[in-house]
């Protein structure tokens, strides 16, 4: 009885733990979680005492079983040091702030302790030591994208790392870290479809270049319209919205930032050009710019808050399961099109490839 009991403790915490149940929940009656655990109640209380010794449940007498916050403390990092000051200024940051938005309410939620933390690229290796001391007093670490390479390799050989993007070119990278990220190459194959269905035979592909993970979202969009047999040009963000569009392109894509919104509107109003009649516009980014566009662009919206939430909960079954591999998530786009609303992939299948 007494081993049993210690395999469903095991599997309690690990419930817990994946977040079966929230800090602060009462667990079920135990009758009925006795019947859905297929054991008897001499075994059920045995394990809950092994619970209670280990901190993760607390009996109140006369009310039952209660799950105790959990005391895991997670280490966010961020690739700019502005972002922990003051993220308004930046177009790139309203993907961040969402993805934060979500680590923090999915933390509040299980009790459990949120760090952000700047720390750039270690030029020394005192520097780099120093560095992966601090990140190894937390239980895991999240990263917002895939800097810190070393730092991270070293770091997930004995502390989950979970990325909000991945490197899939780096099989070390790959094999070592866990990733929730949106499912860019589904994206980038409906929009690419979409572009075709319209009649349009060249896209103009714009973004910030001077992030990696931009420029490879853009390369790898271009590698996928030349498939449909579409022609493409990647330009940097800073090129003028007006010269652009004097060049009567007939789509532009560009990575969804504030700036680039009303510049590209201000320039098609001015030049009498209507997104959607005389050039199809795309756009790509969190959404909350898009309220009261008109006329509205066909656009994929990344759920960065969602992201945020599958961070902290895929921290919490590594942490739990320590001998499993890193976890790989990707999460499809919604995407929207003027006049039809929103529509996710599953509902568009019937466009012809």
């Amino acid at each position: 009885m007494e081993r049993l009991g210690e395999r469903v403790a095991v599997r309690l915490t690990n419930w817990i733990r994946e977040g079966k149940w929230s800090a602060g929940d009462r667990l079920p009656a135990e009758r009925q979680l006795a019947l859905e655990l297929g054991i008897s109640r001499p075994s059920l209380n045995n394990a809950l005492s092994i619970l209670v010794q280990s901190g993760l449940i607390e009996k109140v007498r006369g009310s039952g079983n209660f799950i105790k916050k959990q005391n895991f403390r997670l280490a966010l990092i961020f690739p700019e040091k502005e972002f922990l000051v003051n993220p308004l200024p930046n177009d790139h940051a309203f993907s961040i702030m969402e993805l934060q938005r979500g680590i923090f309410s999915e933390a509040a939620q299980r009790g459990i302790q949120i760090a952000m933390l700047y720390i750039p690229e270690p030029k020394t290796a005192e520097e780099h030591r120093k560095a992966l001391r601090q990140l190894q007093e937390f239980d895991a670490s999240l990263f917002y994208s895939t800097q810190l390479r070393k730092l991270r390799l070293e770091l997930a050989q004995n502390r989950p790392v979970i990325c909000h993007s991945s490197n899939h070119d780096d099989p070390e990278d790959w094999a070592a870290c866990s990733c929730i990220a949106p499912d860019n190459p589904a994206t980038c194959v409906e929009m690419a479809k979409y572009i075709r269905k319209t009649g349009r035979s060249e896209a103009i592909l714009i973004g910030p270049l001077l992030y990696d993970y931009n420029r490879d979202f853009l390369n790898r969009f271009g590698h996928v319209l030349a498939k449909y047999g579409l022609k493409y040009q990647i330009q940097s963000d800073d090129i003028p919205a007006e010269r652009l569009l004097r060049s009567h392109p007939d789509a532009v894509f560009f990575l969804l930032y504030p700036r680039l919104t009303a510049q590209y509107y201000q320039a098609a109003r001015k030049l009498k050009r209507e997104p959607g009649k005389d050039f199809l516009l795309l756009l790509r980014g969190t959404g909350m710019t898009l309220q009261n566009l008109i006329p509205q662009p066909v656009f994929a919206r990344v759920d960065f808050f969602h992201f945020g939430e599958e961070m902290v909960k895929t921290a919490c079954r590594r942490i739990a399961n320590p001998g499993n591999p890193p976890e790989h998530h990707y999460f499809p786009s919604e995407l929207i099109f003027p006049d039809q609303g929103s529509q996710d992939f599953q509902a568009i299948q019937n466009i012809p490839d």
